[in-house]
This record gives structure tokens, sequence and C-alpha cells, in this order.
């Protein structure tokens, strides 16, 4: 008689939770999902620029060669800049 007492007390607090009715699961909702995807790279050349000295004559004054040698100097830093600026890492390399 005890066992079943026992059996009875264990098994009306198990059945109490299970009387509750089950509600359907809401619908959830669309989630945007963002995934990287592989694009072929295209890399634009950057033209050099013309030189200064290219338009130096044989026979010129020492000061007109001088004055155009120092700008050809100019336009050589600022072609470097530009080069190592567009060669800095345009597009990963595939390992």
């Amino acid at each position: 008689m005890k066992r079943i007492l026992l059996a009875a007390a264990v098994s009306l607090p198990l059945a109490a939770c299970t009387s509750k009715p089950l509600t359907p699961p809401q619908a959830q909702s669309a989630v945007e999902v963002r995934v990287p995807v592989p694009v072929p790279c295209q890399v634009t050349q950057v033209p050099s620029s013309r030189l200064p000295t290219a338009s130096l004559s044989i026979g010129g004054d020492i000061y007109t060669a001088v004055k155009l040698i120092l700008a050809d100097r100019s336009v050589l830093k600022a072609d470097r800049a530009r080069l190592s600026a567009a060669n800095s890492d345009p597009c990963p390399v595939a390992k």
C-alpha cells in the first residue's frame, strides 16, 4: 500500500506538469546573412609621367639643365609615391 501511495505521490506532480496545453512554435522571421563572395581582381596600371629632362636641349645653359634635373627628381618622387600607393596590396595574393 505504501508503494502505491509513493507512486501516486510521485506521478501526480509529473502528470500536472504535462497537462499544460502545448503551444505551436512561433514562426521565425527571415535572417539576413552576409557572405563574402570572391570577385576577380582588376588592377589598373598607373601610367608614368613624362620627365622634364626630355625637353632638355644639348646646347642649353647649365642653369636651365639644373632646374630641369631638379624638376625631374620631383616628378620621379611623385611617381614612386603613386606606384607604391597603387601597389600596396591592391589584391590579396591567393595562397
